[in-house]
């Protein structure tokens, strides 16, 4: 958790939605699978079968008979390791499964909180070129009136318009650095 309920829902829903976590998510489950095949081989197992003969007409008139039942019980001896290996591998796999789950939803959570804290930072940036903006066109206007008057020179209103489309051009790439991080949120 990231104690920002914004950015916790944000992660939930990423990795709810994410195929790819969905994908890594079966392949636990398959590995688990796997695993206890792999030790079931190792315990004994008992097999029950029977025979029965029937006869019935139509409707609830069935009748049965059992003829024959059988039992059959068997245990491999794992003499040279095979099975116990094989249900070592089996089990090393699965936890590899889970590592490889956890490695990949821990990496979207930080994919995702970077994306999020860029955004914020993206629109600090914004906010703050569009203040420095605004100080700059009204130095502007304050300059012109002051060249009208003949207390600032041409030069020095070149240099305060020159500056002004900088910022501008400021606030036109923090707008789209903000759009980015946005977008990188919404993938």
């Amino acid at each position: 958790t990231f104690a920002d309920p914004r950015l916790d829902a944000l992660v939930d829903e990423a990795i709810s939605r994410n195929p790819d976590l969905r994908v890594a998510a079966s392949r636990v489950e398959q590995s688990a699978a796997y695993a206890e095949i792999a030790r079931g081989a190792l315990r004994p197992s008992v097999n029950l079968a029977g025979t029965a003969t029937g006869s019935g007409s139509t409707g609830s008139d069935f009748s049965s008979g059992l003829q024959g039942l059988m039992v059959s019980a068997a245990w491999e001896l794992d003499l040279w390791g095979r099975l116990r290996y094989g249900s070592s591998a089996a089990e090393f796999s699965y936890a590899s499964a889970q590592a490889d789950f956890e490695f990949a939803r821990q990496s979207l959570a930080a994919q995702v909180a970077r994306a999020y804290f860029s955004a914020i930072e993206a629109a600090q940036q914004e906010a703050n070129a569009q203040e420095t903006l605004k100080l700059y066109e009204d130095y502007l206007k304050l300059t012109d009136v002051r060249k009208q008057q003949g207390f600032s020179s041409d030069f020095e209103l070149a240099q305060v318009k020159s500056r002004t489309a900088a910022a501008r051009d400021t606030l036109y790439l923090a707008q789209s650095a903000r759009s980015q991080a946005i977008r990188a949120i919404e993938v």
